[in-house]
């Protein structure tokens, strides 16, 4: 009796430990509404359309935001939305991740207009679709978060290169808060 009392004292200690370090991992993790854009990120007439930081597909992540603007021309549709997810582990980002990537190049072409390339994120890829404009989306993979952009290119309202602009925000933010962390 002495000893099942002695082994549950023991396991009820160990389950608390286990409890508090994650409690404490969970404070040093990344707020990962400081990786989302804003307006000062995005070209002119691209006004603030919608924030969310209720988990936006928790059958995918176990946390998200997103953000979205319009363009003025098209306030109703055509919108650039940036997707930030976080999972339990690296290695289910990287699944997601993979399963992400097989969805685009399916369905999706390689942008030739394309230039910039992340030296910091785990992975990171672009593609396009021709719609009504050219829809594109970046995503890219840092540890355990997987951001994604998507991004319709509009003559006179975003161009590539814009884009490319607020890819390079979005990536000196992530290694900012996730690669080195304060």
């Amino acid at each position: 009796m002495r000893v099942k009392f002695r082994l549950l004292r023991i396991l009820l200690i160990l389950a608390l430990s286990i409890f508090i370090v994650g409690c404490s991992n969970q404070e040093q993790k990344t707020e990962i509404t400081s990786l989302l854009i804003d307006n000062s990120d995005m070209p002119a007439n691209w006004p603030f359309s919608e924030f969310s930081n209720i988990g936006i597909d928790k059958d995918r992540s176990r946390d998200s935001v997103a953000i979205s603007f319009n363009s003025d021309l098209y306030p109703d549709t055509f919108s650039s939305i940036q997707n930030v997810y976080r999972f339990n582990s690296v290695f289910t980002a990287k699944q997601d991740y993979l399963k992400e990537l097989e969805f685009y190049k399916r369905y999706y072409y390689l942008p030739p207009e394309w230039n910039y390339t992340s030296d910091k994120a785990s992975e990171s890829n672009i593609f396009c679709k021709k719609n009504t404009f050219v829809i594109c989306v970046w995503m890219a993979r840092y540890e355990d978060i997987v951001i994604e952009l998507q991004v319709s290119i509009i003559p006179s309202r975003m161009s590539f290169d814009d884009m490319e602009n607020i890819v390079k925000k979005i990536d000196a933010r992530a290694i900012e808060t996730i690669i080195t962390p304060p």
